[in-house]
């Protein structure tokens, strides 16, 4: 995702530890998790921008 040009925000610890960015409490666009139903599974929950 950083590749892409994604800006990581509320990231956890380890995830600013693993990818050496800056802590960033902005809102985020999407929220992505670890899904609780689906083992390896995740979820994506955000707004889609028309334009």
């Amino acid at each position: 995702m950083l590749d892409l040009g994604y800006t990581i925000v509320q990231a956890s610890d380890v995830i600013i530890s693993r990818f050496g960015i800056n802590v960033d409490n902005s809102a985020p666009d999407v929220t992505i998790k670890d899904s609780e139903r689906v083992p390896g599974g995740v979820n994506g929950n955000g707004q889609v921008r028309c334009g």
